[in-house]
């Protein structure tokens, strides 16, 4: 039986550390989507895949047009689709930076879930993997906006999980504290912050890999990513 892979936003820091480990982990085919591809490209067993604003409707189905679908593969997904605006406290905030934080963090993503059930549907299975913050869960001043729209993902996690029954798809969502990526870096450190302390993307695939391999019995669940150990 195939295992098929799809990561949308796989060119971001966090995407290709993450798929520098699932690409170890010994997929049928890989499908990468991302802003930053320019063209459609093969190497082996890797197909790479432009998209559009992945917050309109349309852009995402056309993405998932092109994916081939078998009744005897399991299909997973991992999106890292998303964006940040925050600092801003309710009555300060701006009515744009409302509408694009549901629309790249929430939308996107509803409609990528959409999309991913149609395929599993007519397959064996699969599960989808959301990346959605630790803010969402954990409320504070300045994270009405950004926190709002993660916090979306973890419902729709369980309600994924729930109707996901009916066609072998599990769901979860990862709920990161701070990622160790190059532009995180360069605040952390000046915060006092160890970056060891920090969950690293190719962690991050290991731990997607492992989700992924037992979606049979794993669903539903917002796991948190507060604290690495740094290595003793």
């Amino acid at each position: 039986m195939k295992r098929i892979l799809l990561v949308f936003g796989s060119s971001g820091a966090l995407g290709t550390g993450a798929c520098s480990t699932l690409l170890a982990k010994g997929y049928d085919e890989y499908h990468f989507f991302d802003v930053l591809y320019k063209k459609n490209t093969v190497d082996g067993n890797e197909f790479h895949h432009p998209v559009q604003d992945l917050r309109i409707k349309e852009n995402v189905h056309s993405a998932f047009s092109i994916i081939p679908v078998s009744a005897d593969a399991e299909y997973f997904l991992f999106t890292t689709i998303g964006g940040y605006a925050g600092g801003d406290k309710i009555e300060d905030t701006r009515a744009d930076d409302l509408i694009n934080m549901q629309s790249m963090n929430y939308y996107a993503n509803f409609w990528i879930v959409q999309e991913f059930i149609a395929i599993v549907k007519q397959a064996k299975g699969g599960s989808i993997c959301f990346t959605a913050a630790m803010t969402g869960l954990e409320p504070g001043s300045g994270t009405a906006v950004y926190g709002a729209s993660k916090a979306a993902l973890l419902y729709i996690t369980e309600v994924a999980a729930i109707e996901g029954k009916e066609y072998n798809m599990s769901a979860n969502v990862l709920a990161p504290y701070i990622i160790d990526t190059p532009a995180n870096r360069s605040w952390v450190e000046a915060a006092g912050i160890d970056h060891e302390t920090l969950m690293k993307p190719e962690e991050i695939g290991g731990l997607i890999d492992n989700l992924f391999t037992n979606y049979r019995f794993i669903s539903g669940n917002t796991i948190k990513l507060r604290y690495r150990f740094p290595k003793l």
